[in-house]
């Protein structure tokens, strides 16, 4: 005879069992899910520099967690993305390899192998303004010690700051009748070479702004990209500054903040357009030299001293700076 009762508590358990099962697999499937990694691919021409050939940049993010990752875990993460989403969002940023026809725009990801690098378009010379300044000249009058050394077989000069010889320089050579002065500023107060990101800073700035005059604020660089900017340019002079230490009484411990001081003193005496190392002009700002004062925007609607276009003695600079 079947009784029900007996026999109901072997079900019970079962489904007791399942549900317990259940529960577990939808909390492993969850933490699974919260932990796969999440790419998110910025879009950068891929190119060749010096057989360092880079393709995209990636960011992998995990819970709590922010790491930056390179070379071929880059690579593997971007596949990896790819063909578990069937997506081909990001094909359009990477030119992959055809052994055939060497690059080609390939719409199916799936068929990614990443060993493909475009090479930079050739810098034509006749591109980069090459303009002289007279500097001896313009110093000859003066009892003011000016330095010269020889790099990429250009002599190149050393001024100080403030420096009456410069104040001739700009004001023989440089005057227009624009609010702000065509010259080009950057501070570089540590002893580094010059990468290809500063590479691109002074070339796209040569070339965009043709600037009357490129001063270098503090320290030298040094290295190949360096030599390759003054070969092709020689309105190039270094302004010697010490980074400034003190502001309103008070320490000044990090190079950064020094180099955010050192900025605006820089503009208050000569005016120009300040531009930090890693800025890339990609078109003339011919239109914005005609006001006293203008400064860059930043992401979330902020304002950044990266670019900054002021006047001499700019009232905004002086009420910024309080002096």
């Amino acid at each position: 005879m079947f009784n029900s009762a007996k026999d109901s508590k072997p079900t019970e358990t079962k489904w007791r069992h399942f549900f317990v099962m259940v529960v577990m697999s939808t909390f492993i499937f969850a933490a699974i899910f919260t932990m796969r990694p999440t790419l998110v691919i910025h879009p950068i021409v891929a190119m060749g520099v010096l057989n360092r050939p880079q393709f995209i940049r990636t960011t992998l993010i995990r819970t709590q967690q922010l790491q930056r990752i390179t070379g071929e875990e880059y690579i593997q993460s971007a596949i990896i993305n790819e063909k578990t989403t069937n997506s081909t969002e990001y094909a359009k940023y990477i030119v992959p390899y055809d052994n055939q026809t060497l690059c080609q725009s390939i719409p199916d990801t799936k068929n990614w192998t990443f060993q493909c690098s475009v090479q930079c378009k050739e810098l034509k010379l006749t591109d980069i303004p090459t303009t002289k300044v007279d500097v001896i000249k313009s110093c000859s009058m003066l009892q003011e010690g000016v330095s010269w050394s020889l790099i990429a077989n250009r002599t190149f000069f050393h001024v100080p700051f403030k420096s009456k010889c410069l104040d001739n320089l700009i004001k023989d050579h440089c005057s227009t009748s624009n609010a702000v002065p065509n010259i080009a500023h950057y501070v570089w107060f540590s002893k580094k070479e010059m990468n290809f990101y500063h590479f691109l800073s002074f070339v796209s700035t040569l070339k965009h702004l043709n600037p009357c005059l490129v001063l270098v604020h503090g320290e030298v660089p040094f290295g190949l990209y360096w030599e390759y900017v003054v070969l092709i340019a020689n309105n190039i002079i270094n302004v010697k500054m010490s980074p400034p230490t003190t502001i309103f009484d008070r320490k000044i411990g990090r190079i950064e903040h020094q180099a955010d001081v050192a900025r605006l003193l820089i503009l208050k005496e000569y005016g120009g357009i300040y531009l930090d190392t890693d800025e890339v002009i990609l078109r003339s700002l011919d239109n914005l030299l005609n006001y006293t004062f203008t400064l860059s925007h930043a992401v979330d609607n902020n304002l950044s001293n990266g670019l900054i276009l002021a006047s001499p003695n700019a009232t905004f600079i002086s009420h910024w700076y309080l002096v």
